[in-house]
């Protein structure tokens, strides 16, 4: 067998039985004083009376947390806003929030689920999900959900907030029904349109590539129909760990592209006309350095004076997410792919569609 087959396979049934152990962890009691004046224990007032309890581990001036935050509420009024047989909790990793602080974050968000900071016990509570016991700990917001029977689903996550949403809606299910079987595939769909400040014009006909840890083996999955949806799914079992979706649009990067886009470049550059949007930065780093610099300038001109066919470091069109995309610890903002995570099945991501270099936005798609 060759070598590298063999220490894949090694490295897959590692992971697999490290998951195993992992998801036998039950988990551990806590008692905390919530926001809402109450003193509850995990065990006693929810998990032995048959409730299924989902747990947030956030901190009040972490801008993901406050982002996703307006996003849970319909979630939690969706199973019964408490009153029925799930509850959600949010609690604090940091000493410096207590719960005033954690009161003052619930009604700044509309959240009506109860929460905890340092003062009301979070520290304690949290610290297990912390250490690795239960999976890879990333960071906030991190998502725990929690079955009667003390079984733990975490890390619970989704490409972009709808996903996240969806995921979580999964979990509680599964927990309530006592642990459905596993996912065996991953859903994807979407929407493809022109960028802004273009008109929101549906692009049909962009592939959607597997893209996998390997080089070479990159494969075609699906394309985007005429009114620039997609939606397809993949076997877990089919897709490697680390792997990503790319949408890609063939065309040529001479399109559009002038000495007035050049022009523009110059003044953007000099501050005489500023950016109007991040969207327009990304079209304007064609040597994809991150930066919009006297280089990016170059390479459109020798584009322009026919030095170029094509940008060396950028295809022609270039697509970004129109929401963040989780990566399992961060929020990509305007990601140009879809990572697949372990711990997530459903992902809905819309993607913009920008010509490179054509900062007059005159190509049409």
């Amino acid at each position: 067998m060759n070598r590298c087959i063999l220490i894949c396979l090694i490295f897959l049934i590692a992971i697999a039985a490290s998951t195993d152990t992992l998801e036998a962890q039950p988990a551990p009691n806590f008692t905390i004083t919530t926001t809402h004046n109450e003193t509850v224990s995990l065990y006693e007032d929810y998990l032995d009376q048959g409730k299924t309890v989902l747990i947030k581990i956030m901190f009040v001036n972490c801008p993901p947390c406050n982002s996703i935050a307006p996003h849970l509420e319909p979630l939690y009024q969706d199973w019964g806003g408490g009153n029925g047989n799930v509850e959600f909790i949010e609690l604090s990793n940091k000493s410096w929030d207590d719960n005033a602080d954690m009161a003052t974050y619930a009604a700044n968000h509309g959240l009506t689920f109860p929460g905890a900071g340092a003062d009301g016990g979070s520290l304690d509570a949290v610290q297990p999900y912390l250490t690795g016991t239960f999976g890879p700990y990333f960071g906030t917001p991190t998502f725990a959900v929690i079955a009667p029977d003390r079984s733990v689903q975490f890390n619970v996550d989704g490409a972009g907030h709808a996903a996240t949403i969806d995921s979580l809606d999964a979990a509680i299910q599964r927990a309530m029904q006592g642990g459905d079987p596993p996912d065996t595939a991953y859903v994807f769909s979407g929407q493809v349109i022109a960028g802004p400040p273009l008109a929101p014009t549906s692009l049909a006909g962009v592939q959607f590539y597997l893209d996998v840890p390997d080089p070479g083996t990159d494969m075609l999955v699906a394309e985007s129909d005429a009114g620039g949806n997609y939606s397809f799914e993949l076997l877990i079992e089919d897709v490697p760990l680390g792997s990503s979706i790319r949408p890609m649009l063939d065309g040529n990067s001479i399109d559009g592209i002038t000495t007035f886009d050049l022009f523009l470049l110059m003044k953007r550059m000099t501050g005489a006309e500023p950016f109007d949007s991040d969207l327009q930065i990304i079209q304007s780093d064609v040597n994809e350095d991150t930066m919009v610099n006297i280089l990016d300038l170059i390479d459109m001109r020798k584009l322009v004076l026919g030095i170029y066919n094509s940008f060396p470091s950028t295809t022609a069109i270039k697509f970004a997410s129109t929401e963040p995309v989780s990566n399992g610890g961060n929020l990509l903002l305007y990601s140009p792919y879809i990572p697949i995570l372990s711990s997530t099945t459903v992902y809905e991501v819309d993607f913009y569609g920008l010509k490179m270099g054509d900062l007059n936005n005159s190509f049409s798609f």
